[in-house]
């Protein structure tokens, strides 16, 4: 048989080795454990920022309330930026005021009558589960609640600010 000239004997398989395949397999499950830890960190972060503003205002509040008077203690945490409210609610009385809508969405994370929360983040999926209401101790929350129930707190640029008073009349502990 003579071959004819141009004409390129056309092979059917791929020519890849056993081991070139492997390695291929090998770096694509190593760059997605690697995507997958990246994230798990990204959302341990958020859990993070959002406990340690939990123990800092505890902290910041008992100081305040044992305290005899307190007049105008500022109070400044870091938080994730996904979360956009820091939000005191009081479940006594119905929502009202600019946030009133957020209301119903938080009643579903009250907690127990007995001791229900009163600090709740917003939007509700930007925390994580463990940490998405809590109760802060020693809180007047009838009064912070007064006009906004919820009573909400931008985070601006990764940082929630707020002051803590105490009037020397008074047991419980007000945010502004």
């Amino acid at each position: 048989m003579y071959k004819k000239r141009g004409v390129m004997n056309k092979c059917g398989q791929l020519q890849i080795t056993f081991k070139m395949m492997f390695s291929i397999i090998l770096i694509i499950a190593f760059v997605a454990v690697a995507i997958y830890a990246i994230v798990l960190f990204l959302n341990i972060n958020r859990c993070v920022s959002v406990g340690t503003l939990k123990t800092d205002l505890q902290h910041d509040v008992d100081i305040s309330w044992n305290s005899p008077e307190t007049d105008n203690f500022p109070f400044e945490a870091k938080l994730s930026d996904s979360v956009e409210y820091v939000c005191f609610i009081d479940y006594d009385t119905g929502g009202r005021g600019t946030d009133a809508d957020k209301y119903d969405s938080f009643e579903r994370l009250k907690g127990t009558n007995e001791n229900p929360n009163n600090v709740m983040f917003w939007p509700i999926e930007s925390v994580c589960a463990e940490l998405k209401a809590f109760k802060i101790e020693h809180l007047n929350i009838g009064e912070i609640t007064l006009l906004h129930n919820p009573y909400c707190i931008p985070n601006r640029d990764g940082e929630v600010s707020m002051i803590l008073s105490k009037d020397f009349r008074s047991t419980l502990v007000e945010i502004r």
